[in-house]
């Protein structure tokens, strides 16, 4: 006697592919959620300045990279120096200025030894060091305030020449001239540093429209931002209250 063969059920068959596809849908977006949060996260647009700091066991590599005039500047300086750096990312090796791609690239596989910079800030700036010509790499060996300056000058800061007013509102003497330093070493133009009673809250006044000058700088205070209706002596003003010391690394 002849059996008929029974039909094999598709259910399993369609459970199966349906979890594969749900499975591989939270993939994607997975995948989506850290791709758009590492280009969030990323500094370099491959059009304003970047400085990068190559640290090693006894001396420092400052490397700024200038999209605008196509060129690098790369600062020597010794551990104990006090360069007063704008340093948008850190990276743990030593540098050999003749191979700046290749060890950027290096950094792709080791992301424990970088910080706050992202793969795509690294591919970025490998790209632009490769298109840079050898007569545009400019080395300098830090011995004072000029050789920083010269380093890290953000050519878009020193062509809207907004003024700057700095008030030390701590107990800290000379904390508002550290910083002014700071500042003008990104090209900024500091006409003027003095000192309040202490005051709690840091933060940022301003006069007409937000500019590059102002979000640069307070890429590194963190400081609250205010707009002002009313000219001061300063386009920019800013007051280092007693909260905002954590951010002056100085």
């Amino acid at each position: 006697m002849k059996h008929r063969r029974k039909k094999e059920p598709k259910n399993s068959l369609n459970l199966a592919v349906l979890f594969l596809v749900v499975f591989l849908f939270f993939i994607f977006v997975s995948v989506c959620f850290k791709v758009f949060y590492l280009i969030k996260d990323s500094n370099f647009d491959g059009s304003n300045s970047y400085n990068l700091e190559f640290v090693s066991s006894d001396r420092s590599y400052f490397v700024s990279f200038s999209p605008q005039e196509k060129s690098l500047s790369i600062l020597k300086a010794e551990k104990e120096a006090k360069v007063l750096a704008p340093v948008d990312g850190t990276i743990d090796t030593d540098l050999d200025n003749t191979k700046i791609v290749s060890t950027l690239f290096k950094q792709l596989f080791t992301p424990a030894s970088h910080k706050n910079i992202t793969i795509i800030d690294l591919t970025r700036l490998a790209l632009f060091s490769k298109t840079v010509p050898r007569s545009s790499i400019i080395e300098r060996t830090f011995l004072g305030i000029n050789d920083s300056r010269a380093t890290f000058k953000d050519p878009k800061i020193i062509n809207e020449a907004k003024s700057i007013e700095i008030i030390n509102a701590t107990d800290i003497a000379g904390l508002g001239n550290k910083l002014a330093v700071f500042i003008s070493n990104m090209g900024g133009n500091v006409i003027l540093v003095k000192t309040e009673e202490p005051k709690q809250n840091s933060k940022i006044i301003y006069y007409g429209e937000k500019t590059y000058t102002l979000t640069r700088i307070n890429k590194f205070l963190k400081y609250e931002v205010t707009p002002s209706t009313k000219r001061e002596v300063a386009d920019v003003i800013i007051v280092i209250g007693k909260d905002g010391l954590k951010e002056l690394d100085f």
